[in-house]
């Protein structure tokens, strides 16, 4: 595997999971696994993916009962997109950052979820709409 693909993979599993020690692990169990089979790098992610996202203990990250452990500065503001993370389905939330942010083709990511490009372009279209009901509602409190 590329260094590109396992800084996207470090990446993608970070704005998933907005926890660093869960983003290094998840990203473990991807090389560790892809290194048998490196041509289902994607549906290797997105298995863990689900397998992370099952996981008791990431409820209670998105419920906010244990914080994560962020890389993120402190003077940024990711209250819309964790909100955001709390709602989102896995298979919205896996297109969304892989095509949306990390510029992933649309055919690769399809594949790796056992689903046409034509319904991921939907489920990518109805979660970008769902992202901005966040952002919208963030910005008529401030």
């Amino acid at each position: 595997m590329t260094e590109q693909k396992i800084k996207s993979v470090a990446l993608f599993f970070l704005l998933a999971f907005l926890d660093e020690k869960v983003s290094l692990e998840a990203t473990r169990a991807v090389l560790k696994k892809s290194r048998k089979q490196p041509d289902l790098f994607l549906k290797t992610v997105y298995k863990i993916f689900l397998i992370y996202r099952e996981n008791p203990k990431f409820r209670l990250l998105a419920t906010g009962i244990i914080q994560e452990n962020s890389v993120v500065p402190a003077n940024v503001n990711l209250s819309s997109w964790r909100q955001f993370l709390r709602d989102a389905e896995p298979r919205s939330l896996f297109p969304l950052i892989w095509i949306q942010i990390l510029k992933q083709d649309e055919a690769s990511v399809a594949d790796a979820m056992g689903v046409t490009t034509g319904t991921l372009r939907t489920r990518v279209g109805q979660t970008l709409e769902n992202l901005g009901h966040f952002v919208e509602a963030e910005l008529a409190h401030a």
